[in-house]
């Protein structure tokens, strides 16, 4: 395991599962993630023979490290965490088995059209909210369909999602002390750095933890 500590954030490079052991219980006030979404395995040649299998297998996953996320946070914190259509069966059944009931599912319209060769080309990815009984979204104005424009370079990450998507997430929730479980390339962490609040990342590929390291003390050095 690898810490650094750069700025108000706190980055681990490991295993999420093991790391979360490691840190304090309802000590954060979001949890805001984009996880993988474990749905690409093929059975053959052509495509999955059975996909079921891999959706409740990916379930199984979901509950330990939805479940552990849950024990970080504090009474009135909430999980914020991207999934696309693929992935709900997987969520829901987390959510089931967790007796947590997800409270939204947010849309995020990215303003591009995706790859289908045959059906409507998919345009969105979603955001689930769970959330524990103190959390509630102050901004009534707020509708569940959001328009955010995606990168159309990721520099960074392959599923890197845009600075300022989670800006909004991070405004919107209005929590600090933020933990990012599946780190990636540091995206969360740098717009906590922005509004000035403390965050903490678990990544397990060290090139990518590198890059959040170097993404975070470039930001710095231009603040």
């Amino acid at each position: 395991m690898r810490k650094e500590v750069i700025g108000k954030q706190t980055l681990y490079c490991g295993n999420s599962l093991e790391i979360m052991d490691l840190l304090p219980n309802k000590s954060y006030g979001l949890v805001l993630t984009d996880p993988p979404y474990m749905i690409n395995t093929k059975s053959d040649g052509t495509g999955k023979i059975d996909p079921w299998g891999d959706y409740m297998n990916a379930a199984v996953f979901y509950s330990k490290w939805i479940g552990q996320a849950r024990e970080k946070l504090t009474e009135d914190g909430a999980l914020f965490s991207f999934l696309n259509w693929r992935s709900v069966a997987t969520f829901m059944r987390a959510s089931c088995s967790l007796d947590w009931p997800m409270e939204n599912l947010l849309v995020w319209n990215k303003k591009h059209l995706g790859t289908n060769t045959y059906g409507f080309r998919p345009v969105y990815e979603m955001i689930a909210l769970f959330r524990n009984k103190g959390f509630k979204v102050e901004n009534r104005a707020l509708g569940d369909v959001i328009t955010y424009p995606r990168l159309t370079r990721k520099p960074n990450h392959p599923a890197e999602k845009p600075l300022d998507l989670l800006l909004f997430l991070l405004e919107t929730a209005g929590k600090d002390n933020v933990l990012d479980v599946f780190m990636g390339s540091g995206t969360t962490l740098l717009a906590c750095q922005r509004l000035g609040i403390s965050g903490t990342g678990i990544e397990i590929n060290e090139k990518y933890f590198d890059i959040a390291c170097q993404r975070l003390q470039e930001a710095i050095s231009k603040q």
